[in-house]
């Protein structure tokens, strides 16, 4: 699964790697969770690419009663379940990030490593969007599919969210791309050899916890335990 990313880098270092010549500022984002707004790249009507903030958490257009869905969706399923199926058709988007968290359970807990491409510039997860017809109005809600881990990540966890290269951003938000077996091909494990880890600190295992200190690096005993050696 994909429970918590971060989104730090800079307006404009966001705005150059989706080629978009605007980015609404924002803050640095370190432990972003489920329920939280967060940043999307989708195509416009004339198609050319924009932003918006979805909630994280998919509900779906027919929900009867609009509560907070899903914040993920296996590749493996995604064509089939009705939660998603429809927006896989006609309403996918691009999440933006520049890093992830999955967690190891060991005998002494749970703890948080931190995942992000070699280049450290900012990605996008492959994400799935809709709009529940509330009575105040229209809530935008948005899930992230997640598929097998690569080789970094699978120690760790069995899951990872899907990351797709630049050159699969126009084909995944394009609206005239109706057919599943035209994107479902992209939803692989990324390349672990452009991805780095590191063990981090407990502290961003608490939701309620922001800031820098998410990343520090993990006291020597849980950094050391064979995933990333020195």
């Amino acid at each position: 699964m994909c429970g918590r990313f971060t989104l730090q880098s800079p307006a404009e270092d966001v705005a150059a790697a989706f080629d978009i010549s605007t980015v609404p500022a924002h803050r640095p984002l370190f432990n972003i969770a489920p329920t939280s707004l967060v940043t999307t790249v989708g195509r416009k009507p004339d198609g050319s690419r924009g932003f918006a903030a979805f909630r994280w958490g998919l509900i779906p257009n027919w929900s009867p009663d609009g509560k907070m869905g899903p914040a993920n969706a296996k590749a493996e399923t995604v064509a089939e379940l009705p939660t998603f199926r429809a927006a896989l058709r006609g309403k996918r988007c691009l999440v933006v990030a520049d890093g992830f968290y999955e967690w190891k359970t060991t005998a002494a807990g749970k703890d948080p490593y931190h995942f992000r491409l070699k280049t450290g510039k900012p990605f996008a997860f492959a994400g799935l969007w809709d709009y529940w017809p509330g009575a105040a109005g229209p809530v935008f809600t948005c899930a992230i599919i997640t598929t097998a881990p690569n080789a970094l990540v699978g120690p760790v966890h069995n899951r990872m969210p899907v990351i797709l290269p630049p050159s699969a951003y126009d084909v995944w938000t394009d609206r005239g791309v109706t057919d599943p077996g035209a994107v479902l091909p992209l939803l692989t494990p990324y390349p672990a050899d452009l991805m780095d880890g590191v063990a981090v600190s407990r502290f961003v295992n608490s939701t309620r916890n922001q800031g820098p200190d998410c990343l520090v690096p993990a006291p020597a005993p849980a950094a050391s335990r064979g995933l990333f050696p020195e």
